[in-house]
């Protein structure tokens, strides 16, 4: 719905491009005119009307109603008369009634009213109208012109503002109806006098213009609310978008309940910059008020001081002066009892004395009256020294440290992976080729982390690692590591495969106690720390290659589920190197340093499971050739390696 047009409401010219188009637009990308009202775009025009439809559908039933109700009520009237001449009218309402409640009916058929409601909508409201028209039928008026005039009228006025037809075709309808009866009534009983006939002419224009004006307000006004709910209709889908983006990528930097905490934080926030605000807002009206109370008193003070000039001028000085410093030290006195209490109900009892004389400003009230500088060694000043105030720091702006998001948790499994022969492979392939491999690679160890049930971490150069069991603490999280080991060494078979590449993946794990969480407030992410990590990571490095490497801390949990062969020892950096302090037998001193024994810790591969469980696999991918991959094998001639 977004488009180039600018529409000038007070010019009534809309813009496109550089150039103004003069015309009568009376509504937002309107395409001109009044005759026929409709949005400058068809794609518009047939949303709107496909979105209007029940309300012109209501408003059509709502005028068939209409006629029908006269329709029977003068049907009735008539029907009392019981005079000869009124036939023709009792036939003309009966024909009204059952025409108005046949089209009622039709209005139920979708199928049939929905694709010629214009046509239907016209021929009942031009067939209403030439109904109205039948009182000049027989030879003798049944009724008096002014009741004619009337019924037409009504006819008119009820189609004007409820038949739902463009601007012209109720002209078409309703004008040659007005003509028709002006003519038949100066010629068809005789001759009339001519102001009788001025005022059918002047009744017949002022209800066109009443009705054009209410139809063209009301068309106005429906289009402009749908353009405003389009509007706002796109913002708000741009928005759930922008949302959705943004909890999509909170979603991929951290676990789904820490981004659900961190995003319900963020929400507490808002409300309470909006409290905040509105506490502002107050705090000014409040001054607005004491502000225009002072002008009040200044006011009356002026008018005290006109009036006391009628005296004599050593007498009227004398007494001004002294009302003067009377009038102003009450008011002083009386806006310093007023703070301090104000004060005493919104800040904390304690105070620092040395600086409260410095944040007390002076007043600009007080420079009005003369008393800023004046009264420095007046009591209030010295009150002000003795009795200090403090700061007032409302409770929503106190400072508060941020939350951490940050728990400690055992039994946690840690996955540390790394591409054996990355150098290799990156050695002739342009920078965009090896990010395009390494997207794909990373991509199938996602999705493989979500069919295990392991949470990614992060990655770091050619480096994957993942944990299970944190956040949400489970019983199978040595399993479920060890077997998103197996399926990565499966998958990078996979890859080789596919991209005619020789890399393999070292993975080793770790299972002990983490600290995870978030840290920092710009560009976080979820992360686990402890030396149980740093000694996964140890476990990759020392590992082999195709192969899991497991330390004894994990299989003590899953020693009945594999089979494993035993692996060369590795350093227990969690007690390598700790700082111990002992006596200096020849120094004679006490003295710090490393312990120099070094701890080890077995290490056992993965071979197989004892059930014969498959390794979890992705499905076959159907690789295609996309820009960054074109664009990399169109640079082949020029391959450069990477440093």
């Amino acid at each position: 719905m977004a488009s180039g047009n600018n529409f000038d409401k007070t010019k009534g010219v809309r813009s496109v491009g550089k150039h103004n188009i003069k015309g009568l637009y009376l509504f937002e990308r309107c395409s001109g005119g009044i005759l026929n009202l409709k949005f400058d775009s068809e794609v518009l025009e047939s949303f709107y009307y496909k979105c209007t439809y029940p309300s012109s559908r209501g408003r059509f039933r709502f005028a068939t109603v209409l006629t029908a109700f006269l329709s029977v009520a003068w049907l009735v009237y008539f029907s009392i008369l019981q005079h000869h001449s009124c036939l023709v009218y009792r036939i003309g309402f009966s024909l009204g009634v059952v025409i108005s409640i046949t089209y009622f009916l039709t209005s139920f058929f979708d199928k049939l009213f929905k694709p010629r409601a214009i046509l239907i909508s016209g021929s009942h409201a031009w067939i209403s109208c030439l109904l109205g028209l039948l009182a000049f039928t027989p030879p003798e008026p049944g009724a008096t012109l002014a009741f004619n005039l009337s019924l037409i009228l009504q006819l008119i006025l009820i189609t004007y503002t409820m038949a739902p037809l463009r601007l012209w075709q109720l002209l078409v309808i309703c004008g040659p109806v007005s003509v028709l009866q002006i003519v038949l009534a100066s010629v068809r009983y005789g001759r009339v006098p001519g102001w009788f006939i001025l005022l059918f002419f002047v009744g017949h224009f002022s209800v066109h213009l009443i009705g054009i004006n209410l139809h063209l307000m009301s068309q106005v006004w429906r289009r402009s609310t749908f353009l405003r709910m389009g509007y706002n209709a796109l913002m708000r889908k741009a928005l759930k978008k922008e949302q959705e983006i943004r909890d999509d990528m909170i979603r991929s930097l951290m676990p789904n309940q820490v981004a659900q905490e961190v995003m319900r934080e963020v929400g507490n926030e808002s409300s309470i910059e909006y409290d905040t605000n509105d506490d502002d807002d107050d705090h000014r009206r409040s001054n607005g008020k004491n502000k225009n109370k002072h002008k009040k008193n200044k006011s009356k003070q002026s008018h005290q001081r006109k009036l006391k000039d009628k005296k004599s001028h050593n007498e009227a000085n004398s007494i001004n002066l002294g009302e003067n410093f009377k009038i102003s030290g009450l008011s002083y006195i009386g806006d310093e009892v007023d703070s301090e209490d104000e004060d005493e109900r919104q800040t904390p009892k304690k105070a620092s004395v040395g600086s409260n004389c410095e944040q007390q400003p002076i007043r600009q009230d007080d420079l009005e009256m003369g008393l800023g500088i004046s009264d420095a060694g007046s009591p209030c000043s010295q009150k002000c020294s003795l009795m200090p105030k403090a700061a007032v720091v409302p409770p929503s702006r106190a400072v508060a440290f941020r939350k951490f998001h940050v728990n400690q948790l055992e039994n946690v499994s840690v996955l540390f992976a790394d591409i054996v022969g990355f150098t290799k492979m990156s050695s002739n392939k342009s920078a965009s080729h090896l990010v395009y491999l390494l997207n794909d690679l990373f991509g199938r160890f996602d999705r493989l982390c979500e069919l295990v049930g392991c949470e990614k971490i992060a990655t770091l150069g050619d480096c994957y690692y993942c944990v299970s069991g944190c956040p949400n603490p489970t019983e199978d999280h040595a399993e479920r590591t060890v077997e998103m080991g197996r399926a990565m060494c499966l998958a990078i078979q996979q890859f080789d495969e596919d991209h005619s590449e020789e890399v393999n993946m070292r993975v080793g794990v770790h299972t002990g106690k983490v600290i995870c969480g978030i840290v920092g407030t710009r560009r976080f992410k979820f992360d686990v720390w402890s030396n149980d990590v740093t000694l996964a990571n140890e476990m990759e490095s020392s590992g082999e290659a195709g192969k899991v490497h497991i330390s004894e801390a994990t299989l003590s949990f899953v020693k009945d589920i594999y089979e494993v062969s035993e692996g060369k020892p590795v350093h227990d950096i969690r007690k390598f190197k700790v700082l111990v302090e002992f006596f200096n037998k020849e120094e004679q001193c006490f003295a710090i340093k490393h312990t120099q024994d070094e701890a080890m810790i077995k290490t056992y591969f993965i071979e197989k499971r004892l059930d014969d469980k498959p390794v979890v696999s992705l499905p076959p991918m159907q690789l295609e050739v996309g820009p960054v991959q074109l664009q990399s094998v169109n640079q082949s001639s020029n391959l450069q390696p990477i440093s």
